[in-house]
């Protein structure tokens, strides 16, 4: 199945000149239109996962791969990224417990594949350029949990022992990028908040059975 979307914006200054506030105004206007792009994009993504259980097509392995390469391809857009993870934990929303949903190995393959695609998108929120990649990485911790959640009430420990090594690595990214003098303090305020993220999600998944 493939799904294209194009649009296209034309706009048009008077003589070839526009003064900063209508440029700013447009800039605005553009990225509004783009974010909504976006989350009608993301909408329509995931109602292709209720189709998946309609119709019996094994859709969602490729949405998630195309959630992966979306990820990749916009680093640093926090606007993107935040909506991205909530489609990721969108995927998952039928395992609601054992008693109720049963749980198959695509389920499980597709569990473990999502910790990938989580990991890489919290490694950018991990960066030290601002504050806003906190919520990122935050977002991205508390989908993590929510998911081993889920796989606890499953028994499915191969996840769970992989969300631990997930987190690990994110915690050292937090302290990977070399510290520029000039904002070292808050830099240094920066680590010490996204590792406590990363160490309130790690004693919130040991407390799992």
């Amino acid at each position: 199945m493939c799904v294209c979307v194009c649009v296209f914006f034309f706009f048009q200054a008077e003589d070839g000149i526009r003064d900063a506030q209508e440029s700013r105004g447009l800039g605005d206007v553009y990225k509004r239109q783009q974010q909504q792009l976006r989350r009608d994009n993301y909408e329509f993504l995931q109602q292709l996962v209720v189709e998946e259980f309609i119709i019996g097509l094994k859709l969602r392995p490729i949405l998630l791969q195309a959630f992966g390469d979306i990820a990749v391809q916009s680093v640093g857009d926090t606007y993107i990224s935040l909506p991205l993870i909530d489609a990721i934990r969108g995927l998952f929303l039928h395992l609601v417990g054992p008693e109720d949903v049963k749980i198959y190995s695509d389920d499980r393959q597709l569990l473990l594949k999502s910790l990938d695609e989580l990991e890489t998108i919290g490694s950018y929120g991990a960066e030290l350029s601002d504050d806003e990649k906190s919520k990122v990485l935050k977002k991205t911790c508390d989908t993590i949990y929510e998911l081993a959640e889920v796989c606890s009430w499953y028994k499915f420990s191969d996840f769970l022992n992989k969300v631990k090594k997930v987190l690990n690595r994110l915690k050292k990214d937090c302290s990977r990028y070399e510290l520029v003098k000039r904002d070292k303090i808050k830099q240094e305020r920066l680590i010490k908040k996204r590792v406590k993220i990363i160490d309130d999600t790690i004693q919130l998944v040991k407390q799992l059975k």
